[in-house]
């Protein structure tokens, strides 16, 4: 008697332990096993205010997505996956229970996300990351980045370097460790080398159109100024036949009252009559006041040089130059 109660004691509890209740994610489960979706989404859509904890919604919602793409409500299973994955955009459904249309749905939603990108420097060393040329900031880092390919750099403050190039995938996690090499040797400065220097021009000498001997003479020093003022005199008349003969050009020419026949003739043989002997007057006045200069410079200095004197006409006129040694 008392081998028996011992042993009725003993199991009560055990048949009394109550029976754990399924969450509501395992409920739509079997629901939707046994081809119950509205039931299954209707589960779902009443545990989805109270679910709060982060893996618990992104089964709830994953789960709610599989119900509508079979219910065929694409936009609706859309909006699903992308709450899915705004929790968690690594998330994924079982391939091998999963509709094939609700994986496609699923990644579809999936390429809207930019993927992350996580870099880190082997042996916990320091640097500078780069990505496309552009700065990320110091290693270790975590970023988001556009899908597709990418150049990434790495420097640390020891000129050590690191490249490779990524691919990121929409919604991905991308986690690169990176190998840094070895430092580069420092290149020694060149020295510039100095500029070589210009080869100078040689000057052509001048051609004499004229040499004129200069030996000291003292008599030279007064007789110097004859030809200044006989140049002078002919560079003053041939002045006012030119002035003369710019007065008819003006007066055939010119917007005032119209000139007679006689008034006409006597500008153009006024006009053509000064113009040439003013020019040959200024020319040989001028040629004159040069000899007189050179013949005082010549007699002042006391000693024997050579002068070049040259003598060319031009339009409205002449030059005259001397040049040489005194």
């Amino acid at each position: 008697m008392k081998r028996v109660l011992w042993l009725w004691l003993i199991a009560v509890p055990v048949l009394a332990a109550p029976k754990p209740k399924a969450t509501p994610v395992e409920q739509a489960a079997a629901l939707m096993a046994e081809g119950e979706l509205q039931k299954a989404l209707k589960t779902l859509d009443a545990a989805l205010p109270k679910t709060t904890a982060t893996k618990a919604l992104v089964a709830l919602q994953l789960l709610r997505g599989q119900c509508l793409a079979g219910l065929q409500q694409t936009d609706k299973a859309l909006a699903a996956f992308t709450a899915a994955l705004e929790r968690d955009v690594g998330a994924e459904l079982d391939a091998s229970s999963a509709n094939p249309e609700a994986i496609e749905l699923l990644e579809r939603a999936r390429s809207k996300f930019p993927g992350e990108l996580s870099v880190s420097l082997a042996g916990g060393a320091k640097g500078e990351v780069r990505l496309d040329g552009k700065v990320l900031g110091p290693a270790p880092l975590r970023t988001k980045v556009l899908p597709g390919p990418h150049t990434l750099q790495a420097e640390s403050d020891d000129g050590r370097s690191a490249n490779r190039t990524v691919e990121l995938k929409a919604g991905r996690l991308l986690e690169v460790s990176l190998e840094l090499g070895e430092a580069k040797p420092k290149a020694t400065p060149t020295p510039a080398a100095a500029p070589r220097p210009e080869p100078s021009a040689a000057v052509a000498p001048v051609a004499a159109t004229q040499e004129v001997s200069a030996a000291p003479s003292s008599g030279r020093s007064k007789l110097g100024w004859l030809p200044i003022g006989v140049g002078a005199a002919a560079a003053g008349v041939g002045t006012a036949f030119l002035v003369s003969a710019s007065g008819a050009h003006a007066a055939l020419t010119g917007t005032g009252a119209p000139l007679s026949g006689a008034e006409a003739d006597a500008a153009v043989a006024r006009g053509k009559l000064g113009q040439p002997l003013g020019i040959a007057l200024v020319a040989v006045g001028g040629a004159a006041i040069v000899g007189g200069v050179v013949m005082l410079l010549v007699s002042s200095s006391g000693e024997p040089g050579n002068a070049e004197l040259g003598v060319a006409p031009v339009a409205g006129g002449g030059v005259v130059s001397v040049s040489g040694r005194w």
